[in-house]
């Protein structure tokens, strides 16, 4: 049994800044739709971990989650990820965050020449943590969301911090950690804006002709519509091959 606290109310952020404002860092995680079952992308959940505590917080149900602003951009507290890519770039485009002071545990890892770097891979080599696997394609939008689901997401960051540490130990025993630590603080300067896929991006379509390259145009357009209107992934419309 995991022990989280699940937020669901703008009090509780408030509650939560005032808890994380004097930390030094914390364990960061999110769930969300990206085109998967429904249309677009969306944030769903926040996971957020100390060492003595972990929150669950519903982003759908809060609607404002400009209270954890301050806390997530101080240069003051590390906020530690596993594979910052699309974290990051959600959180910018839900919420207009721009993070400072990252440490990304998958690249760690990559630096020490792990071959398995996901974090399954790595709960289980440092801590003999098995990764449930089956929630992986869950639809994080719908609501109520059951015990089992919340208890999955809140495993995410329950042990992230003492990953870190491990891997601080050995990127310091192979006098890598400087590099690690150069490479974390450039993640927090790129461009983390999000951006849906365009007709451009399909393969092959630059190499067709012009004429042929509007019929494609209007097809994208046609069927982003249509996925919009019914909340649904293009893809189930008709797919990129297609």
């Amino acid at each position: 049994m995991v022990d989280f606290q699940y937020l669901t109310q703008p009090r509780d952020l408030l509650s939560l800044a005032k808890i994380l404002e004097p930390a030094s860092e914390i364990a960061i995680d999110v769930e969300c739709e990206n085109n998967l079952h429904h249309f677009g992308a969306k944030l769903s959940l926040i996971q957020v971990s100390t060492m003595q505590s972990t929150w669950v917080i519903d982003a759908l149900m809060m609607k404002d989650l400009s209270p954890l602003q301050a806390i997530f951009e101080s240069e003051a507290i590390q906020k530690v990820f596993h594979d910052v890519s699309f974290d990051l770039r959600i959180l910018f485009h839900e919420c207009g965050w721009r993070m400072k002071n990252i440490f990304d545990t998958q690249l760690a890892a990559r630096f020490l020449g792990k071959e398995k770097v996901g974090l399954g891979s790595l709960l289980e080599e440092y801590f003999k943590i098995r990764k449930e696997e089956k929630f992986q394609r869950f639809d994080w939008l719908r609501r109520p969301l059951p015990p089992l689901v919340l208890e999955y997401a809140a495993k995410d960051t329950l042990s992230l911090l003492e990953l870190k540490r491990q891997l601080e130990l050995e990127l310091q025993h192979q006098g890598k950690k400087q590099w690690v630590d150069e490479e974390c603080r450039h993640l927090q300067n790129l461009d983390w804006s999000y951006h849906e896929q365009t007709y451009l991006d399909i393969g092959g379509v630059r190499s067709l002709s012009p004429v042929e390259r509007g019929r494609v145009k209007s097809l994208f357009t046609l069927r982003q519509d249509f996925a919009k209107q019914i909340d649904r992934p293009a893809f189930i419309i008709f797919t990129n091959k297609q």
